[in-house]
């Protein structure tokens, strides 16, 4: 009996070392497998502030009057958004959210568009959120000349409104900074 209680205790704690050493394997390879997101992340990140203060550098030569823009110092954007993040972070993600939940919804992510009510499916085929997902993913589905030149217009005309939106929106915004000054 007291044999086979020695004998056990060996084999226990080899099993227990054989599963604490699996475990540790499958967190070590699950950790490993997020670096290549979080080296890609921080790759992105420092070239977009590399482009941003180089841009910057070009906004800063303007010298535009009633402006701050020519007393930030080189890469002086970069740094404003960086201290500046947390608050228009905070301030964009309940749009995003609602941008998101949309693009579930009318791109047909959380059930195929055609599965939808007529009237729903219609509205959903048409807004900007098909366009970036429905169409191109029912080409995979089912290839058509038809659908292809039907998605292909829905995003150029997608395009392009989006596009004016964005033009009036930084004219407005630049007007008021201009008529206010500061940044």
């Amino acid at each position: 009996m007291t044999s086979t209680l020695l004998l056990s205790r060996p084999v226990e704690a080899r099993r227990a070392a054989s599963a604490l050493l699996s475990a540790f394997r499958l967190g070590a390879g699950q950790t490993l497998a997020g670096w290549p997101v979080l080296v890609g992340r921080c790759i992105f990140y420092v070239i977009l502030l590399i482009v941003l203060s180089a841009l910057w550098d070009k906004v800063v030569a303007e010298r535009l009057p009633g402006t701050l823009a020519g007393e930030l110092p080189p890469g002086g954007l970069a740094l404003y958004i960086g201290v500046t993040e947390w608050i228009t972070a905070r301030r964009t993600l309940p749009f995003q959210l609602v941008i998101q939940k949309l693009m579930f919804l009318l791109g047909g992510l959380y059930a195929p568009v055609t599965l939808y009510p007529p009237a729903l499916e219609a509205v959903a085929k048409a807004s900007p959120f098909a366009a970036h997902l429905y169409w191109p993913s029912i080409q995979v589905i089912a290839v058509s000349r038809e659908g292809f030149l039907t998605g292909l217009a829905w995003q150029g005309l997608w395009i392009a409104l989006l596009s004016l939106a964005c033009l009036r929106l930084w004219r407005a915004g630049l007007a008021k900074v201009l008529r206010e000054g500061g940044v």
